[in-house]
């Protein structure tokens, strides 16, 4: 079952994080994600979600909004492909029902899975140069 988690954003600024506790049947929230507490109420304005995946290493909890950069085969002859790298932000696509991978204002239907994820190197709000 995929936790139910999030990163919460004041001014277009990380302020902490907030999840489910299935045990305590309540919110939890936390400032850098490593000590949870019911009691904290931290204020924000927006939330990213957590998707449920990890980034390539395996360390990152992927949420929305968060900068991939990962290689993805691109065709260039005859039976012929060449992998090239990109950098893409997570997004919700509402058509799909699904997160896919944005780039440069077009929404490309590269759907979001284990083996296609890449590395996490930043997010929109601490990092918003990586993605131009």
């Amino acid at each position: 079952m995929i936790k139910i988690k999030y990163r919460l954003i004041f001014d277009d600024e990380i302020v902490g994080y907030e999840r489910w506790s299935k045990g305590s049947q309540r919110w939890e929230q936390s400032f850098e994600g490593k000590v949870w507490d019911f009691g904290n109420i931290i204020p924000h304005d927006a939330k990213d979600q957590y998707i449920g995946l990890k980034d390539n290493g395996g360390d990152l909890n992927a949420y929305e909004n968060d900068i991939i950069e990962y290689y993805w085969g691109v065709f260039v002859a005859q039976d012929e492909t060449e992998l090239k790298k990109y950098r893409d932000v997570i997004i919700w696509n509402d058509r799909l029902c699904r997160y896919v991978l944005k780039e440069k204002g077009d929404v490309f239907e590269i759907l979001i899975s284990n083996d296609r994820l890449g590395e996490i190197i930043g997010n929109i709000h601490e990092n918003s140069k990586l993605c131009q």
